[in-house]
């Protein structure tokens, strides 16, 4: 049972409903009626499903003029309640990584809003609703079209921003290529990263920590990519270092890439 404010007998909302827990700075009241039942989203003429996976669906839905990112979570299992009770619902956690990014002054999508599906600390589900990135691709889906030269301009925006990723404080689960959108425009190349319910910030954040950033881009693209573009990549990201260094940190990172591919049974490769 729950009361309302005047102290009469009402019915809480059913573990299948969602409720709104935030609206974000991109929330327009136009989207109060359709985001009430974000799943009921996948059914309407024109949304996309842009990723599914076993626990996570991803739709491109355009909603009353503009085109929204909308990620939903199941969260039914006794694990994901009880993480849940720790750190929060998937769609809180992205939502904080978003706070993150702006507050660091990185770009990030717009948060709209997010909700929630159960009663109390008990979940069954959330949802976040962003603003959908119309002007990016995935990094190797740009850099593949990329001149020699323009690549090279490309790698070292890429490593000036994954520098001030980490200067920051910022740790992202997953800095692989697909996570990652890049464009370029007037001011020069743009990245934003879209993988964000796993964002932390540390005071200080420690080498084995960016390291495991700076293998996952490796291994997605940096492999792949001339030696002129990797050393340039690596020089932006490192700053004003000797030769000495430069090629110790990218020694490093090209083992711990082999060992990590070793790991998943992948073929070792350069």
């Amino acid at each position: 049972m729950a009361f309302d404010d005047r102290g009469k007998l009402t019915k809480q909302a059913p573990m299948t409903a969602y409720r709104f827990v935030e609206r974000g700075p991109a929330w327009r009241e136009e989207y109060a009626e359709l985001l009430t039942d974000p799943e009921g989203l996948l059914g309407r003429a024109g949304v996309d499903v842009v990723n599914r996976g076993k626990r996570r669906t991803v739709v491109r839905a355009p909603v009353d003029g503009a085109t929204l990112a909308v990620k939903l979570f199941d969260e039914s299992t006794w694990l994901d309640r009880l993480e849940g009770v720790f750190v929060g619902s998937s769609a809180h956690r992205v939502a904080h990584g978003m706070a993150l990014m702006r507050a660091a002054g990185l770009r990030a999508p717009g948060l709209v809003a997010l909700l929630e599906k159960g009663r109390g600390l008990v979940r069954s589900g959330s949802c976040v609703v962003s603003e959908w990135i119309s002007d990016g691709g995935q990094l190797h889906q740009v850099a593949a079209v990329l001149t020699p030269a323009e690549r090279h301009r490309f790698a070292r925006a890429l490593g000036a921003y994954l520098r001030r990723l980490h200067a920051a404080g910022l740790f992202p689960q997953d800095t692989g290529s697909g996570n990652i959108l890049a464009w370029r425009d007037a001011g020069g190349w743009q990245f934003v990263l879209v993988d964000l319910d796993r964002v932390r910030r540390y005071r200080r954040l420690s080498w084995r920590r960016r390291r495991n950033n700076l293998v996952q881009l490796h291994r997605s693209l940096g492999r792949h990519a001339r030696p002129a573009d990797q050393v340039a990549f690596l020089r932006e990201y490192l700053g004003p270092v000797d030769k000495g260094e430069l090629t110790s940190v990218g020694a490093d990172i090209v083992a711990a890439s082999r060992r990590k591919d070793a790991e998943k049974g992948e073929p070792v490769c350069q």
